[in-house]
């Protein structure tokens, strides 16, 4: 039987799956999501800091620190009602968590402010 290029048989499909190496480090873990979110966090790299810290929260849903941050990474992009959404989400989680109380009222004052006619 006369193989085309391209196509494979059993035992090309054994020697594809005899030469992949399994992984040796484990899968990232919900603190190590949220190390490099703060990584990219402080890098002012909002969106890629998002992405990591919803990853964090998939993993651990009732972290203040993670909606913290997926709160103040919505800030950054003035996505008001997700920053609040996460911020408030803290607070229930920590009520003492200072820095949300402080940036949750921020968004408060500017969701008011959005709210207000223009003065003329």
């Amino acid at each position: 039987m006369v193989k085309k290029e391209g196509e494979f048989n059993k035992i090309n499909i054994d020697e594809i799956i005899s030469s992949i190496k399994y992984q040796e480090k484990p899968l990232k873990s919900a603190e190590g999501f949220f190390e490099e979110g703060v990584t990219l966090y402080n890098k002012q790299e909002y969106e890629k800091a998002k992405l990591s810290f919803a990853s964090a929260l998939c993993l651990d849903w009732e972290n203040s620190r993670y909606h913290y941050y997926l709160g103040s990474s919505f800030f950054e992009n003035k996505n008001w009602d997700s920053a609040k959404q996460h911020l408030e989400k803290t607070i229930s989680l920590q009520p003492d968590y200072l820095e949300a109380q402080k940036l949750l009222q921020e968004i408060k004052s500017k969701l008011k402010s959005s709210e207000q006619p223009p003065k003329i």
